[in-house]
């Protein structure tokens, strides 16, 4: 699963069924917190559930606090909502983000599968296409090797399969236009690799209604562009 965004009633949700269904492992791929109102609810929740966590943007910024001087690309109301977040993280919550890796690789029968929050530009950033084609695709991840390469980061769903790599997105648990969470449950059957797609609906009663008694930053902003709720 990918990007959950500090909303736990759509996290524990997922997390719910995929327990369920006895995965083996839950990964998740990056962007635990950042935009929800939730951040160290979801955080406890992760590790109390045993999910393997990878580093994502909004995750780095958290463990590691916003460069200084400002970013360009980072406006005054983003760095507040960023300083925000961070504030309600524990000293031990941080530091278990600090640990959080990039990558992730897991052989599923004779497949191997990478897991990664998003293409890395080589310079320590994350790097981004908005609407990924397949020959971006082949060159944002020629540097990860696997078969099969499961990424978060832009909340879009994926399924394209290029030049025999199959590249997966489960599509963001925590926003989305829908009251729905997202992820994929893949495993080997008699040496193929099977994806069965996961969607769980849930109450966003809680979510909507902590944006406004949390005074999360950016609130407005992020209910209109991340969360699209009418």
């Amino acid at each position: 699963m990918a990007d959950v965004h500090a909303n736990l009633p759509a996290t524990r949700s997922v997390l719910d069924v995929l327990e369920e269904a006895r995965c083996d492992e839950v990964i998740h791929v990056g962007d635990a917190v950042g935009i929800g109102p939730h951040p160290a609810e979801v955080v406890s929740l992760l590790v109390e559930r045993g999910v393997r966590c990878l580093m994502g943007n909004h995750d780095e910024l958290a463990a590691f606090g916003i460069p200084e001087p400002l970013p360009r690309w980072m406006s005054v109301g983003e760095a507040e909502h960023q300083h925000w977040t961070r504030s309600q993280l524990s000293d031990s919550q941080l530091a278990t983000l600090k640990e959080w890796p990039y990558e992730f690789v897991r052989r599923c029968g004779p497949t191997t599968v990478a897991c990664v929050h998003y293409a890395d530009k080589g310079n320590g950033a994350f790097d981004y296409v908005a609407h990924p084609s397949s020959d971006d695709l082949l060159r944002l991840y020629e540097a990860v090797e696997g078969d099969v390469i499961v990424f978060g980061h832009d909340h879009q769903e994926c399924d394209l399969t290029v030049e025999g790599r199959r590249f997966l997105n489960p599509g963001s648990v925590g926003c989305h236009e829908k009251a729905e969470a997202r992820a994929l449950v893949i495993e080997s059957v008699d040496g193929t690799v099977r994806v069965e797609k996961i969607t769980v609906p849930y109450d966003d009663t809680a979510l909507l209604e902590d944006f406004e008694n949390r005074q999360v930053p950016e609130r407005d902003f992020i209910l209109r562009t991340f969360i699209r709720r009418e």
